[in-house]
């Protein structure tokens, strides 16, 4: 384990250590990309950086979904969790992938990030919920004054 380095264009240089890289079986449409770093930017915002280690040019924006949709509830089956190192739902990271847009900001609801810590691995759910649209809008005034910056 150590310190690495890559280069993105969009991030230029990039350092992150072994122990920080989250690792996933691939996303969807994205069957190579295996190992991720989350990077917080530097002012208060809700938001961080979910980067590919493997495929640097490749980021996602992500957020914790309660922040904006405090009743979101989703229900996970087994399959969806088992194997992230975890005893129970309850001990995961949920994260959600957000598209900023003039409006504000779309939240993929349908389909959250699912991480166990412990052992740093992750898995994109898919969930079947009519009520976790892939595409919640949240207008850039209520991002400003409801949710709470990360730490």
């Amino acid at each position: 384990m150590g310190r690495h380095e890559l280069e993105s264009r969009r991030f230029g240089a990039l350092e992150f250590d072994e122990s920080e890289l989250l690792h996933f079986p691939g996303l969807p449409g994205f069957p190579e990309a295996k190992r991720f770093f989350v990077r917080y930017h530097d002012r208060d915002t809700p938001f961080a950086w979910l980067i590919c280690a493997d495929t640097p040019d490749l980021a996602f924006v992500v957020a914790d979904p309660w922040l904006f949709v405090p009743h979101y509830r989703p229900v996970f089956e087994s399959r969806d969790w088992e194997g992230l190192g975890v005893s129970e739902q309850s001990a995961l990271q949920i994260l959600v992938i957000a598209q900023p847009d003039r409006e504000g900001v779309r939240l993929n609801l349908a389909a959250p990030l699912l991480i166990g810590l412990e052992k740093r691995l992750g898995r994109q759910a898919i969930l079947d919920d009519k009520r976790y649209p892939a595409r919640h809008q949240i207008a850039w005034t209520q991002i400003q004054t409801e949710s709470k910056p990360h730490k």
